[in-house]
């Protein structure tokens, strides 16, 4: 019995503790006290530190939520290029959020818009950001139509833009940045973090969609391109045998035959054509190419971090980017004038109308200098995720 009264007497004492501990906490925890001095915010006596309000990130205009994991990124089909640039290897990307769609043409002519009107929009910048639509020229083709139409005319808003350089696609990021924050300054709802290229992982993570074909952390279904399966037509009962994607069939063969089109599309198409993927993303695969944030070099998959791998950010503990020993600025030069691979040498992925299927798998990548453009190439924005990676 006396055991009993002092097992109670110890359980008594230890919650009136926990009820003492919890008391004060609770008391540091009210609004505008210090947990880590007691001083009230915003003191002047204290200096005046005054915290942010604690809020989830909310997703931006025109952006989905990706929800961050570890995959198998690289190629996964035979290497028929013999480029062995991208082998497999596991990684884990972050949260974040991407464009559901490619920037459209009605997009960039806001920004253009604005770049040509507004007082704040530098002098010059205005004609940097000016597309090429030249591109569209080919010898022995009459394109001319698309040279004169694609950007402005209306019928052609939905369609993705092209001709914009991968510095130009940076350029117009920094823009919506502006653009967007500044619209939630004025209704007091905070602000948001940057608009920017995706890197190459993210790029690849949200292409595959790998949340339709995984239980319990085990991928039950391997896939060769942004949907379930491993062809190019919709296994579905409803639209049965429709091709997945705008892409080359075969050589001249870029819609199909009158009267029973295959994609539809012999050049461009809107971009909510087909079936977004299992992030609810569209065209990952086919329309156009898009630009990604990384710095093209072969042997990436050999050194890059396997938490949010990213190559191309200026690392300045010492001057060396581009080797571990030696003048790297002449090196660089070298390896450029050699190789053409070099520092201005930007990743795009995802294949195009002018593709055959081999580029369609997330999986593939190829490059071109960051000041060129290709109608063939868009690109769509993303944007990090602060705090909680779920949503």
């Amino acid at each position: 019995m006396g055991r009993f009264v002092a097992l109670m007497l110890l359980l008594a004492v230890g919650v009136s503790s926990c009820k003492f501990i919890r008391s004060v906490f609770h008391k540091e925890d009210q609004a505008g006290i210090s947990r880590t001095t007691g001083w009230q915010y915003g003191d002047p006596a204290s200096g005046g530190f005054t915290p942010g309000t604690r809020q989830e990130q909310a997703a931006g205009p025109g952006l989905v939520f990706i929800e961050g994991g570890t995959f198998t990124m690289g190629r996964t089909q035979e290497d028929v290029m013999k480029d062995w640039n991208n082998v497999m290897r596991r990684v884990t990307v972050e949260s974040f959020y991407m464009d559901e769609t490619e920037v459209r043409n009605v997009d960039y002519l806001e920004y253009l818009h604005w770049l040509k009107t507004s007082p704040s929009a530098a002098s010059g910048q205005y004609e940097r950001a000016l597309p090429d639509t030249l591109i569209w020229r080919e010898e022995l083709a009459y394109n001319e139509p698309l040279v004169e139409n694609y950007l402005r005319h209306p019928a052609y808003h939905e369609y993705p833009v092209v001709g914009v350089s991968w510095s130009q696609a940076n350029e117009y990021c920094q823009w919506r940045t502006m653009r967007v924050n500044e619209l939630m300054a004025r209704d007091g709802a905070g602000w948001l973090p940057r608009y920017r290229l995706p890197t190459e992982a993210e790029w690849e993570y949200a292409a595959w969609g790998l949340i339709g074909n995984t239980f319990n952390e085990r991928l039950y279904e391997g896939r060769i391109y942004p949907w379930r399966g491993r062809g190019l037509r919709n296994p579905e009962r409803k639209n049965r045998g429709r091709l997945m994607a705008n892409f080359t069939r075969g050589r001249g063969d870029l819609m199909g035959v009158s009267g029973s089109l295959n994609d539809g599309g012999s050049y461009t198409m809107p971009v909510h054509s087909f079936w977004p993927n299992d992030f609810g993303l569209y065209c990952m695969a086919g329309n156009v190419n898009e630009w990604v944030l990384d710095v093209y070099r072969e042997l990436s998959f050999e050194d890059i971090s396997e938490v949010n791998p990213f190559r191309g950010n200026e690392f300045a503990e010492a001057d060396y980017r581009n080797y571990l020993d030696g003048d790297s600025a002449s090196m660089a030069r070298y390896n450029q004038d050699v190789t053409l691979v070099g520092d201005r040498s930007r990743v795009y992925k995802g294949g195009s109308w002018k593709d055959r299927p081999y580029w369609l798998s997330p999986g593939t990548r190829r490059y071109l200098d960051q000041d060129l453009s290709a109608n063939d190439i868009g690109f769509r924005c993303a944007m990090t995720r602060v705090g909680t990676q779920a949503q």
